[in-house]
């Protein structure tokens, strides 16, 4: 049933495709068409139109190959730099805990979203604010016992105060403590 709900979806999302520069075709030929006022106008609005339409559809079908015609259309409507402005970008030194610590047991990747906790460490999991940052590094892994100088983008930051250069946080999984950041470059 999932499997086709899938295919519908991505049927729309093909006919949304084609139908795009099929409309865009028709317009200018419509327009070539009312400026020449006769049967070539006619014959240039419909071969403008059907160039549209036979490129829509050998768009659509790339799209459709490479990623999906949905996944296509909800990447070129989303609005990423409007839909977050708060976003706050920082370079900071962050050190995993080893697993004796409680720290992380198998190493992460980069672009890896954890929470982070501001606030007093003695005062861990009381009025702590939580957010969410996505960290990136040049590494292929991340180490429990390890510290890097990484980049963290702070998502929907607007819970954040007084973000400057030496201000800690805690990094968790969940509410299991995995490491401590530091701010060193905003």
């Amino acid at each position: 049933m999932n499997k086709i709900f899938e295919i519908i979806t991505e049927i729309f999302g093909f006919i949304a495709i084609v139908l795009s520069p099929t409309l865009l075709g028709l317009g200018i030929g419509f327009i070539s068409y009312n400026y020449i006022g006769n049967t070539l106008g006619i014959v240039i609005w419909i071969i403008i139109g059907l160039l549209g339409f036979v490129f829509g559809i050998f768009f659509a079908f790339q799209k459709w190959k490479n990623g999906g015609t949905v996944h296509f259309l909800s990447r070129i409507s989303a609005t990423p730099e409007l839909e977050y402005p708060d976003d706050i970008l920082v370079k900071a030194r962050i050190k995993l805990l080893s697993e004796q610590e409680g720290g992380i047991t198998i190493p992460f990747r980069t672009k890896v979203r954890p929470n982070h906790y501001f606030g007093v460490k003695e005062e861990f999991g009381k009025n702590m604010i939580t957010n969410i940052g996505e960290i990136t590094f040049d590494d292929e892994f991340f180490y429990a016992n390890e510290t890097k100088d990484v980049y963290v983008r702070f998502l929907w930051a607007q819970n954040i105060k007084d973000i400057t250069v030496g201000t800690k946080w805690i990094i968790c999984f969940g509410n299991r403590k995995i490491g401590e950041g530091e701010i060193i470059e905003i």
